[in-house]
């Protein structure tokens, strides 16, 4: 009986993280309340729910500069820009690009 609280656990552990590993970031790791390692199947789960963060963090950032290329090729296909539009939109690059710097910072890796 013991052994099956700790083995379960441990199964259900590496087949979470190799979903993990395989870009699946689903904070639903469970375990049976009787099983061993309760703390660590919450902290897996704050783990993945943190990554989803960062990682939702980055598409917002890349959604928005999809959308300053996109007007910079349409105002490009029409007319000069103005120099307001430039500013404008080199400081929003500028933020943006301080954005997704901001969210791949929580990433760390050795090299």
């Amino acid at each position: 009986l013991m052994t099956h609280r700790i083995e379960g656990p441990m199964y259900r552990f590496e087949k979470y993280i190799n979903e993990i590993g395989s870009g699946k970031l689903y904070p639903d790791l469970k375990i049976r309340k009787k099983d061993q390692f309760q703390n660590m199947a919450g902290a897996l789960n704050k783990m993945t729910k943190d990554l989803q963060l960062g990682l939702q963090e980055v598409n917002v950032v890349s959604e928005k500069l999809d959308k300053l290329i996109e007007e910079l090729s349409d105002s490009s296909s029409r007319e000069i820009l103005l120099r307001e539009d430039i500013k404008r939109i080199v400081n929003e690059l500028k933020k943006d690009k301080q954005n997704l710097t901001k969210a791949l910072g929580y990433f760390k890796t050795k090299n």
